[in-house]
């Protein structure tokens, strides 16, 4: 289609096979007419997309492309629970947001209940956010200074602070400094241990 001279437009639709004009006059396929439209459609979309989005900065094009999917994937996902379910928080106007948090909730919680029985692997700031939201976390189990002199690594400090300790879980035997263990007294450590 050329609607002016040296301005060609290459049109691709899946519903139109044919080249039909419709206006007469203007001489319009009617793949155009059928564009203008709906493409209402498509600018409310994106519209109520940006509302609530997971959109991240980022150079690498593979995860624009992914957050889009998510967002449009939420979006939809809402649409279709509404329209089966339209007395769900009916009275409240923020009726997505509710819906986007509790599908988000759903999304991590096997992830965090997994999680949830790994305490030497949790930072304080991630149990402290998980007891938050009601979940139980286990314990640390009690650590034991291990008989060799040599020093290794602590297993759950970030590489580059280059921590290296003795002591060592006595549960799965990895070491760790004092920021990731604790101490417990051997009455304690009887009744924990059973």
């Amino acid at each position: 289609y050329v609607p002016k001279k040296a301005h060609a437009v290459i049109l691709l639709s899946s519903l139109h096979h044919d080249q039909t004009i419709v206006d007469e006059k203007k001489k319009k396929p009617e793949i155009i007419l059928y564009y203008n439209n709906t493409k209402g459609v498509v600018d409310r979309m994106d519209q109520m997309v940006q509302t609530y989005s997971c959109k991240r900065k980022t150079k690498r094009w593979p995860m624009t492309f992914f957050f889009n999917v998510i967002d449009v994937g939420a979006l939809a996902a809402c649409i279709v629970w509404l329209t089966k379910n339209p007395q769900w928080n009916e009275k409240k106007c923020y009726r997505r947001r509710i819906f986007i948090m509790e599908l988000g909730y759903d999304l991590i919680q096997s992830h965090l209940e997994r999680r949830q029985h790994q305490p030497q692997a949790l930072q304080k700031g991630v149990r402290i956010a998980m007891q938050a939201i009601g979940l139980t976390v286990a314990t640390s189990q009690p650590i034991t200074v291990s008989t060799d002199t040599a020093k290794q690594h602590c297993h759950l400090c970030p590489r580059e602070r280059d921590r290296k300790v003795v002591t060592h879980c006595s549960s799965c035997n990895i070491p760790c400094c004092p920021d990731h263990h604790k101490v417990i007294c051997t009455v304690c450590s009887e009744t924990f241990l059973g």
